[in-house]
């Protein structure tokens, strides 16, 4: 962490090791199979963890490089820091946002921690059918409860503010056009609104989302070979196989991708 110091040192801070996380949680194998000495052969193993982050001292307050991210004594790490975004006022389609201090005004101070990045639980289910010589592999992998802050939506998503140089969503085109419309996005402006918002303001809950997924992670179907066939050609054994990954998602993230590092890169 960068830690204030005096003057007289010529720096204004320094890097310290002087904050505490910690990380609870537990994991759950269960495995199952089949009678190893059948044709037919299953072995089945499903694992599922959960863990609870949380920042237990924090001498000075950091955000992120966005400031979507704050650290909060007694919070997770990677909590979302947004402003609340509640809709769209049909009658004049400017944007609303939660009051949090009650002033009137939309400042910083009405800010607030609507979900962090940790799972409420993670996991995989994992299938080996083998028959004779044939083998069928295949992995789930699952999480849920997680959030995740859509950058691709926060920068795409915007209402023309960062002007003609930058690519837009067709979701854009969904916005306020008339008194009385419902569900679409604020309508472009680039002023700000009377209570000192503005209606695309980039660091609100409208790009927060839900990151639940399940993915089948992988298959490979394989053959072993007969031992004949093998030395035939000068080995021992000999397997052959074919490989999928990524070959079927079920999330409601909007993004690209719901497994991604909070940096954005996609481990797949």
């Amino acid at each position: 962490l960068n830690e204030t110091v005096p003057g007289k040192t010529g720096y204004g801070s320094m890097s310290s090791n002087n904050g505490e996380v910690s990380n609870k949680g537990y994991e759950l194998i269960v495995k199952a199979h089949t009678t190893p000495n059948r044709p037919l052969r299953l072995t089945s193993t499903f694992t599922i963890s959960h863990n609870t982050n949380k920042v237990e001292k924090l001498p000075v307050e950091m955000t992120g490089e966005y400031q979507m991210f704050k650290l909060f004594e007694g919070k997770p790490l990677y909590s979302m820091w947004v402003y609340d975004y509640l809709g769209v006022d049909p009658q004049t389609g400017d944007a609303i946002y939660r009051d949090v201090t009650g002033d009137g005004l939309i400042t910083a101070d009405d800010k607030l921690v609507v979900g962090d990045a940790w799972p409420d639980f993670d996991g995989s289910w994992r299938n080996v059918i083998t028959y004779k010589r044939f083998t069928l592999d295949f992995n789930f992998y699952f999480k849920s409860g997680n959030k995740i802050f859509n950058y691709t939506r926060s920068f795409l998503e915007t209402g023309g503010k960062n002007g003609v140089k930058r690519a837009m969503q067709a979701s854009s085109l969904n916005y306020w056009k008339k008194a009385g419309d419902t569900n679409v996005l604020p309508r472009p402006k680039s002023t700000q609104n009377a209570d000192g918002s503005t209606n695309y303001e980039q660091q609100n809950s409208r790009f927060v989302e839900d990151g639940s997924f399940i993915r089948l992670r992988s298959v490979t179907f394989g053959y072993n070979l007969p031992t004949s066939v093998a030395k035939a050609v000068g080995i021992t054994s000999a397997n052959v196989y074919i490989t999928g990954n990524n070959l079927w998602l079920k999330t409601k993230y909007t993004g690209p991708d719901p497994e991604v590092t909070l940096n954005g890169e996609s481990p797949n």
